[in-house]
């Protein structure tokens, strides 16, 4: 579209009078084109249609080439209009169909083609802050945060702008989905199927990933700047399918997006992960013939038996001995978990901290085990403050093996301990009770005979 004769009109584009609006008077097409504003929306919808014209017709390029680099020289071309248009990688293996420059050439003269792809993140709340890991116990809840850009939408009559998450099978998703523009405020809150549409999972719960996804309409992103963020939060919840240790419950989130105003392609961004971790306790309870089966144990919450204490159920999938924590007045819950005939007991879905092991009750014909053991779950972390999920149990060496698992011994006592319909063992206690007493009768007659021998 250049100077020569200066009297293409737009009559010449009958296969395509949509590509030029009518003038209210006759006038050329190089003077409706010099009358518009640069990048102004009457100019990108110009552009938009003649490309559209230029693609049905077939119609080759004045000039073309390929960009090795973030730029590209077309030299020796006259004076007049240009459309420019192409296709680039935007890093992430989409192809990217820019908007269409329409402008006029001149010495030095740079169209900038704006190759625009969206962003998005996902992190998770640990501590008050977000971060891609944190760690929680079975029941616990969670919330996820999903940190979009806002695209510059130049040149498209409609936009595709949808985030797919995803929950692992140790997630459930819980709701509570909230939208921010810019920043989370309450004066930033949207809402409305103007703005998006939430499409939740079903189920929301049990076992299988779970999809979420959220759409925004182009009415609602062309209310905000490029670059502009949406913050997306919802809450989810550990459930007794989760994963113990590295393996963890990740939840990804993806982007699509439209990524040519001239068609109806889209692309999508690399997922992006958050993490969450659970631990294990494992013991194991023996006599000095081997595994024992029947030992009675609590857990508690900190040091000491006045903590919360902890809810299990048994694992209905997992060995016998296995509990998965949950949360106070689920149906079934139980306060106390038993060794069963391997003497092998895992309690699953604890976050990191100290707690209390107690035995409630021996087997019968053993003696319980006297004083609670204080046990410490750690996380290790990485360069950058964030969970591995690999993790430590410390516990009073007593009870270890190198392995990390708990060993406890339960003594067995003497037949003759429990004879005679439990007289055996109440004459044990107070003959016991009687030697202790002599015991420290002695140890204060000896002491103070030795005082006095010394003063003497």
């Amino acid at each position: 579209m250049n100077t020569t004769g200066d009297y293409l009109t737009f009559a010449e584009y009958p296969t395509h009078p949509s590509a030029i609006p009518t003038p209210t008077n006759p006038t050329s097409l190089l003077e409706y084109v010099m009358s518009l504003t640069p990048d102004s929306e009457a100019m990108n919808t110009l552009a938009k249609n003649l490309h559209d014209y230029i693609i049905t017709n077939s119609i080759s390029p004045t000039a073309s080439d390929t960009a090795y680099g973030d730029s590209i020289t077309f030299s020796g071309l006259g004076y007049g209009y240009y459309l420019v248009y192409g296709t680039a990688d935007d890093g992430d293996g989409n192809i990217v169909t820019a908007a269409c420059a329409l402008d006029t050439t001149g010495p030095g003269m740079t169209v900038y083609l704006k190759l625009d792809s969206p962003s998005i993140s996902k992190t998770v709340s640990n501590g008050g802050a977000f971060g891609s890991s944190t760690d929680e116990y079975i029941g616990g809840t969670v919330e996820f945060q999903i940190v979009t850009t806002v695209p510059s939408m130049r040149g498209y009559n409609t936009y595709n702008y949808v985030v797919r998450d995803q929950l692992s099978e140790g997630l459930d998703y819980m709701g509570n989905l909230r939208v921010y523009k810019g920043s989370v405020a309450p004066a930033n809150a949207v809402t409305g199927a103007a703005n998006f549409t939430v499409t939740p999972p079903s189920p929301a719960t049990g076992s299988g990933v779970k999809n979420l996804t959220i759409s925004f309409t182009k009415a609602f992103l062309a209310s905000m700047n490029p670059g502009d963020e949406i913050i997306i939060l919802y809450e989810a919840r550990l459930n007794q399918y989760a994963q113990t240790g590295a393996a963890g419950n990740s939840n990804s989130a993806i982007l699509e997006y439209s990524n040519n105003p001239y068609g109806a392609g889209t692309g999508t961004t690399p997922p992006t992960e958050a993490t969450v971790y659970t631990f294990e306790i494992d013991i194991f309870k023996f006599n000095d013939a081997g595994a024992l089966a029947g030992a009675v144990f609590s857990l508690r919450e900190g040091i000491g038996t006045s903590g919360a204490i902890v809810h299990f159920s048994p694992d209905a999938v997992r060995p016998l001995g296995t509990y998965e924590r949950v949360a106070p007045g689920t149906g079934g819950a139980l306060v106390t978990f038993q060794s069963p005939a391997s003497g092998e007991i895992s309690l699953r879905g604890l976050s990191g901290g100290t707690y209390t092991l107690e035995e409630v009750a021996a087997p019968l014909n053993h003696q319980r085990l006297s004083d609670p053991i204080t046990v410490t779950i750690t996380p290790a972390t990485d360069i950058n403050g964030e969970l591995t999920g690999e993790y430590t149990v410390a516990f009073p060496t007593q009870y270890s093996d190198g392995s990390g698992i708990i060993n406890i011994l339960n003594v067995e006592l003497p037949p003759e301990f429990f004879e005679a319909g439990g007289i055996g063992r109440t004459i044990f206690i107070v003959v016991g009770s009687l030697l202790m007493a002599s015991a420290a009768a002695t140890w204060v007659i000896w002491t103070v005979r030795k005082r006095i021998k010394v003063r003497s």
